[in-house]
């Protein structure tokens, strides 16, 4: 697993979580895991091949998709997504992580350009601006779904 100083600042600030081994998720905490696998379940069952994932964090959440889905991810922190960039992306072929404020991201987005948007624990960071300035770009982005999974704090 190749760790920089960047990604390295990224783990100490225990804003997200990054998996311990390579091509795997052990040491992401169960419930993270859990709800990527619900979304892959979901995206099987209807049969889905695309997905926008808003605040990716350090992109694990690829590794438990299916191969055959197309992947983007975007997430705010440099660290993370240098770590899925450097450690997960040679194990997804079909995946892209872009560094950057999803609110600003979402408006240069072609619509229907993704069949699925997620949301994984990322919502509960944003403040009600954000989350109003969100849901106006999904809105205008017209996927067939919406996948929003928050924890409690």
């Amino acid at each position: 697993m190749i760790i920089t100083n960047n990604i390295r600042k990224a783990i100490e600030s225990k804003e997200h979580c990054f998996p311990i081994s390579e091509n795997g998720v052990e040491g992401v905490p169960h419930d993270h895991v859990n709800r990527y696998n619900l979304l892959r379940d979901i995206m099987n069952n209807l049969a889905l091949k695309s997905v926008l994932d808003l605040g990716c964090g350090s992109g694990y959440g690829s590794l438990i998709l299916d191969d055959y889905i197309e992947y983007t991810g975007i997430e705010l922190s440099e660290g993370a997504v240098e770590f899925a960039n450097l450690n997960v992306k040679p194990y997804r072929c079909l995946s892209e992580f872009i560094c950057g404020d999803m609110v600003q991201i979402l408006p240069t987005i072609k619509p229907s350009e993704y069949e699925m948007i997620s949301l994984v624990e990322s919502l509960d960071h944003l403040g009600i601006k954000g989350q109003t300035l969100l849901s106006l770009a999904i809105m205008k982005l017209k996927p067939k779904f919406v996948f929003i999974s928050c924890l409690r704090r």
